[in-house]
């Protein structure tokens, strides 16, 4: 009767216990950090401490260093640790705090913002049961049509390995305004192309895939407000015909599914997902799930130059996890005029991933090269 969770200082925090030092295995370069960033990212953190972790690869080659850096998504989002980035950064750092640790709220404030939260709560019902109509209008014939079976469903590990593909944002951007459409589109598209092309080298067919989408509905991102404050769109988008074609398609889907009010797909599926974990049965449904295909979350990152510790950021990757039957899933960043689009894969299950970078690299060609100058 408290209210929510919340997070406080922790008075034991030490630096060691979220940092650590690595060499870059030979032979260096990008793909052998990616190697290191599968073995720690998907590292369990630590339940007794603050929930996030930092390993700085050296001898990366061409006197480079990396830093993995990762959080729980319970901490921050995907705009919440492009917020801790930019607290980090040289040039955006905030007013250091005055005292640490500052100390917890004693139990009277908890109790008085828990009936206040309340309170808040009770008037903002019609909003959520409009949001939940809405959400039930918009998500609910996709939420209520179960996959054919496919080799993306499959259980999975706890390993995963990472590749990326590259291009050029404005290049990008031109081709999605000549088509009516959004980078965001863009990526969508040449998303489920490749994937149609990676299960027909398994002798699949599919013609449609179930993207999951998340949408952020936090009015401003700090590092004083950070948190999960996202929400996920479902939505089936074609895989077949000729690529521009397939694009205004996409963009067309993908405007009738942003025309919810932001986080109305959470008014439909928290509760369920709060329910099922309070009978223990949520790993199981999202071991066994079959709504989605696949996670698609792009953020528009920095695009003038950062730098950390007086050294310039040349790259920024995204990384991320996905848990349940999802065999493979994509992050995308942009950062100074580049598009990366990071493949997420479970080695097992997906031992072909090579293949579908390759195809994700010809369907990006297919919509830039032919667009033209």
């Amino acid at each position: 009767g408290w209210g929510r969770p919340l997070w406080v200082d922790d008075p034991s925090f030490s630096l060691a216990d979220h940092v650590s030092v690595v060499e870059c295995p030979v032979p260096g370069g990008r793909q052998a950090v990616l190697e290191v960033a599968g073995r720690v990212f998907t590292a369990a953190l630590p339940p007794d401490r603050p929930l996030w972790a930092a390993t700085l690869v050296t001898a990366v080659g061409d006197g480079q260093t990396a830093l993995i850096f990762g959080v729980h998504h319970v901490l921050a989002d995907g705009l919440g640790g492009l917020a801790l980035l930019a607290g980090l950064a040289d040039t955006l750092c905030g007013t250091p705090e005055e005292s640490f640790p500052r100390p917890a709220p004693p139990r009277a404030q908890l109790i008085a913002d828990a009936a206040r939260t309340g309170i808040r709560a009770i008037g903002r019902l019609p909003v959520v049961l409009a949001g939940a109509v809405r959400s039930i209008k918009l998500f609910g014939p996709a939420l209520r049509t179960r996959l054919a079976p496919s080799s993306l469903n499959q259980p999975t590990g706890s390993r995963r390995r990472f590749a990326t593909v590259e291009c050029d944002m404005n290049l990008v951007r031109e081709v999605a305004h000549r088509q009516g459409a959004t980078i965001n589109d863009v990526v969508l598209s040449v998303v489920v192309g490749a994937l149609r092309s990676l299960l027909a080298g398994r002798g699949e067919v599919a013609d449609s895939f179930v993207l999951s989408v998340p949408v952020s509905f936090r009015p401003h991102t700090g590092v004083q407000t950070l948190g999960n404050q996202s929400a996920v769109v479902p939505v089936r988008l074609p895989a077949t015909g000729e690529a521009f074609e397939r694009l205004r398609t996409v963009a067309q889907l993908t405007r009738a599914a942003k025309g919810a009010a932001p986080g109305a797909s959470n008014a439909l599926l928290r509760p369920v997902f709060q329910l099922l974990s309070q009978l223990g049965l949520y790993q199981r449904f999202i071991d066994h799930q079959r709504l989605i295909h696949t996670f698609v979350t792009n953020l528009a990152g920095p695009q003038l130059p950062v730098h950390l510790g007086g050294h310039p950021i040349l790259k920024i990757i995204p990384l991320a996890t996905a848990s349940g039957n999802v065999t493979v899933s994509f992050a995308v960043l942009s950062y100074v005029g580049t598009l990366t689009i990071t493949l997420i894969a479970d080695p097992e299950t997906c031992p072909d991933l090579g293949d579908l970078r390759d195809g994700l690299q010809r369907e990006l060609e297919a919509v830039t090269v032919a667009s033209g100058p």
